[in-house]
């Protein structure tokens, strides 16, 4: 009797194909199939916010009129909840689909530091990439660090969202390729003496997304402004938002500390069905609460695995 036509029933009968199993299979023919890798097993979809570590901004260049750094990109924002908007004002993305009893990995990405000040010795002034953020195989892509030249960038790729630039930075589309799916937007150019703000999550003049995820709205995933003038740091972006690091600033002839701002790490929130129990690796930082008939866990530094019982 063929393969097809072996299996045993209680309800109706069992169906199999190289993608999906559904009715009433005896443990028997689960066995069976399970050794010969034909039987697949059933997902849950879980809802997700991936967002990766946002950017840091340029370091300040001494020796000009009011030189400010651009700022960096808000990391990579995959969203997967209800309707909401995600990287680039993109339609929602599908529910990912969980096995129950299987582990995955959960990364939150840190954020990228700052860059330097040249300090009279010549230092690195480009804004460092962020990390990516993942839960098994769903990467948010990092954010870009702020541009100073794009002759000479050390931390260009595929990012998120892109950095800012300056010192006559006309096109910097080259310097950062943004992934695929689509997960944020360009950074800006700037001249050579202001820098250009980070592109964000929602568009490149810097504005982030709203999630309710939880069951209150947030914001995430804003780019990092340039160097709003003076001769100052630029800000760190907050943690756990993805956001990017500000441009340093600027303008006076004496030399000083003057990086660019860090950017703000990432964070990964699974809302799934509370019948759910959930099983948290060590390495992980994260906290779980309950809205209506869901259960949302939201991790916030660390790398680990994670399963569902």
């Amino acid at each position: 009797m063929s393969k097809s036509n072996e299996y045993g029933y209680i309800q109706d009968g069992p169906t199999q194909s190289s993608s999906a199993n559904s009715g009433v299979f005896e443990v028997n023919d689960i066995v069976d199939l399970l050794n010969s890798s034909k039987f697949t097993l059933q997902t849950v979809p879980f809802e997700v916010l991936n967002i990766a570590g946002g950017g840091g901004g340029t370091g300040a260049f001494s020796g000009g009129n009011a030189n400010s750094g651009g700022g960096g990109g808000a990391g990579g924002y995959r969203n997967s909840y209800d309707t909401e908007n995600s990287g680039g004002s993109t339609s929602t993305e599908a529910k990912i689909g969980v096995v129950i009893g299987q582990s995955y990995t959960v990364t939150v990405g840190g954020g990228g530091n700052g860059g330097g000040n040249n300090n009279g010795a010549g230092g690195q002034f480009d804004g460092y990439n962020g990390n990516d953020s993942v839960f098994g195989s769903h990467t948010a892509t990092k954010g870009g660090g702020g541009v100073y030249n794009t002759t000479n960038t050390p931390n260009g790729g595929t990012v998120g969202s892109g950095g800012g630039g300056r010192k006559k930075v006309t096109d910097i589309s080259g310097v950062h390729t943004l992934a695929t799916p689509t997960q944020g937007t360009a950074g800006n150019p700037g001249t050579n003496s202001s820098g250009g703000s980070g592109g964000g999550a929602n568009n490149s003049g810097g504005s982030g997304l709203s999630s309710s995820i939880t069951g209150a709205a947030v914001t995430r995933g804003s780019s990092g402004g340039a160097g709003s003038g003076g001769t100052t740091s630029g800000g760190n972006a907050t943690a756990n938002k993805g956001g990017g690091g500000q441009g340093a600033s600027y303008n006076s002839n004496a030399y000083g500390s003057r990086t660019g701002g860090n950017g703000g790490s990432g964070i990964v929130i699974i809302r799934y069905p509370n019948i759910y129990t959930i099983t948290v690796g060590g390495g992980l930082t994260s906290s779980t609460t309950t809205d209506g008939d869901d259960k949302i866990t939201t991790f916030t530094a660390g790398s680990d695995t994670v399963s569902w019982a």
